[in-house]
């Protein structure tokens, strides 16, 4: 026997909202949360949790330039983004945070393969200032790991990435992969 239980489409339960929405009764008390007292611990203001943030500006400098790319959430091989070329060509990137005012970065685990990319954002290191734009290297990950083996490196200056790789701001070197 099949069951003839009713369903609301989109339309009628928006509509059951809006109808609703000045009768104060048909909603909950919307909970109040201070403000806290005390500072920030410590472990927010480490760059792990500017992660999500360094993520989303290469996303929107991307599409920014034309790209179409995909943001991949906890995705094995250090692929945080991933973009589809005009010929089919996959291109992956992995994204990277420097801390403010550390410039350079603890070489951390990356892969290192045929058009895949490490992005190296680099936020501000201006107390307080949330306005500032951040800086980004952009460095095929097969450069970088020649680069970390040759000269043995633990950390790399950014200045480095600049000079040696014309790692600042090369986003060229995606835009150029991806239109190939």
């Amino acid at each position: 026997m099949k069951s003839h239980k009713l369903t609301s489409t989109d339309d009628q339960i928006e509509a059951d909202v809006l109808a609703k929405r000045d009768d104060l009764s048909a909603w909950e008390a919307l909970p109040f949360v201070p403000p806290s007292r005390s500072q920030r611990p410590d472990w927010m203001l480490r760059n792990k949790h500017l992660d999500l943030a360094a993520k989303f500006h290469v996303l929107s400098v991307l599409h920014h330039l034309g790209v179409e790319a995909n943001l991949s959430l906890a995705q094995p091989d250090g692929v945080d983004i991933a973009i589809l070329g005009k010929t089919g060509l996959s291109i992956t990137i992995d994204v990277k945070t420097v801390g403010e005012g550390a410039h350079e970065w603890p070489v951390d685990q990356f892969s290192a393969r045929k058009h895949h990319y490490v992005a190296l954002v680099e936020f501000s290191s201006q107390e307080g200032s949330v306005v500032a734009q951040p800086h980004t290297y952009v460095v095929a990950s097969e450069a970088l790991q020649e680069l970390v083996y040759r000269r043995k490196l633990c950390s790399i200056s950014l200045d480095v990435l600049r000079q040696e790789l014309a790692a600042f701001e090369a986003w060229q070197l995606i835009v150029s992969a991806q239109a190939a």
